[in-house]
This record gives C-alpha cells, structure tokens and sequence, in this order.
C-alpha cells in the first residue's frame, strides 16, 4: 500500500492523504509549492516528481497514523461518519485525575454497579458503551461516563436509567480484539498517545466519545474530530 505521508518533506506542510501532493519512486513526499520550486525532481535521489494518488475523504486517515498506531500495536486506525444514537444506562461525573486516585475514583464502582444492577438484568447481550460527554474543558478537566447499552427508549426496563444522545458525526476509530478491560485500557492509552503528537490529522472536538465492546472481544473507541 502507498505510503501517504502526512508532510511536505521540504518545508514541513501538511499533505493530508486526500489533498494534492507529489511522490517520487520512493514516495519522498512534496507539496505542490516546494514541487515547483524543484522543477518537479526530486531533491533527495534527482527522480521525477509526480502527483500522488488523493484517498478518498472518508477513508483519508494518514498511513503513518496506522502505522505508529495501527499493526504494530494490534490496533487498526480508521475514519467513520456515523448517524445519532441513543445510549441508556447509569453515569457518574469525574476526571482523570481522581481516576488514577483510587480513594477518588468513581469508574470502578460505576463499573460494578452496571454490570451488578442492569446488564445482567435488563439488557443481556447487549453490546456495551461507555459514553464521556460533557467535557468542562479538554481532557484535564471534568466529564460525565454513562455505561450503558444501545436501546429502544420505550423498553420500560429501562425507563428509570439516564440517556446520552451520540450526536452523528465525523469519528476517529480505533479498533483492536482482545479480552477486556486491559485491551480496552491500552487502546485508551493509544488514543492518548496519539492526540499527544506535536503534529497529527485530526483535532478533537471534546464533545462526544464513546467506546463499545461487543461479542468476540471486539473493542471499539470512537474520538469526535473536526
């Protein structure tokens, strides 16, 4: 697969995978500008610069995102447009901070109370979210956590529980199998790691997250970005 690097190798612009750039054979990667600057030769090995093929948008997450993030790790990096949903279950408002305190923190026994009180009970075989909505700030500040289920609202078993609307929107997904929580958190850890870089695709928004573990260990972790 072509290597779809996300700068200008000359002056440091970004080329997004979807946006115009040139390649030589060895994919040393150039923007249009520094390209005419060089007469279209490449200054590293003196080959032909020729325009790269543009990904479709909605498939445009650079391949270096996949690659410092992607295989190596076990996880796949992708972008989705997806449509509003509704998530029902119990919620608790905490930050990262008390989460690593555990005399502070409020996820474990969320946790336990979901699994204790309503899955087992109220929805079984339901693939399970976790839903970080309102953020005070960015992700140093407060939040909310529903654990929850997608559901049919006029399911009465769950009338009594508090709903998150998933607005639709554009997400970047981070994919990985294995047995949860510890695949979970390490893909979590991946996420951060990743919207830490001094230089990457997408911004987060700080509007919406969630994640999702279904049958299979399959995991899920959504990031709302511009």
């Amino acid at each position: 697969m072509l290597k779809m690097k996300p700068n200008c190798e000359s002056c440091d612009c970004g080329v997004r995978a979807d946006s115009s750039a040139y390649i030589c054979s060895f994919e040393c990667t150039f923007c249009n500008k520094c390209t005419q600057s060089f007469d279209a030769k490449c200054p590293n090995c003196s080959g032909e610069l020729v325009p790269r093929p543009k990904r479709a948008k909605s498939l445009a997450v650079n391949s270096e995102d996949s690659d410092s993030f992607g295989n190596k790790n076990g996880i796949n990096v992708k972008l989705d447009n997806i449509e509003s949903k509704a998530i029902v279950g119990i919620s608790a408002r905490t930050n990262n901070s008390n989460e690593l305190n555990a005399s502070k923190a409020k996820l474990p026994k969320l946790w336990r109370d979901f699994r204790n009180k309503i899955l087992d009970k109220d929805v079984f075989g339901s693939a399970v979210y976790g839903v970080y909505s309102d953020y005070e700030t960015d992700a140093n500040g407060e939040y909310s956590v529903l654990a929850g289920v997608e559901c049919d609202q006029t399911n009465e078993n769950l009338k009594h529980l508090d709903v998150v609307q998933i607005p639709g929107g554009k997400f970047l997904v981070f994919e990985a199998k294995g047995s949860t929580p510890e695949v979970l958190y390490q893909t979590w850890i991946k996420v951060w790691e990743y919207f830490s870089q001094p230089k990457v695709s997408y911004v987060r928004t700080f509007t919406t997250d969630f994640d999702v573990r279904k049958e299979n260990n399959q995991i899920a972790i959504y990031i709302a970005v511009q």
